[in-house]
């Protein structure tokens, strides 16, 4: 995650937060198989309930698609990131690997 974040900074995206009380992401298994993130990225400013229309509203307002744009261009630099610098995924790897070895 700390390489996405930089690369959210690397954007001009400072104001990053650790998402709080939140429900299951469907990626708990793959996560056991393989280094994983899901990141969140702001829609709007408002305080939304997932699953309901104000939500879905939400996700189509211009707000919501400069999150998805600078979300998905930071998601985009990383992979480039870890193609071209093996030092990078040789320590993803490790810190994997010594997460689930505990």
């Amino acid at each position: 995650m700390a390489l996405y974040e930089k690369n959210l900074r690397d954007l001009g995206v400072n104001d990053i937060r650790d998402r709080e009380g939140f429900g299951s992401t469907d990626m708990g298994d793959v996560s056991h198989c393989c280094p994983t993130i899901h990141p969140y990225f702001p829609l709007t400013t408002k305080h939304l309930v997932g699953h309901t229309i104000e939500f879905a509203t939400a996700t189509i307002q211009e707000e919501a698609y400069k999150g998805m744009k600078e979300a998905s261009l930071a998601m985009a630099l990383s992979c480039i990131d870890i193609f071209e610098n093996n030092d990078i995924l040789k320590e993803i790897k490790e810190e994997f690997y010594n997460t689930f070895k505990k």
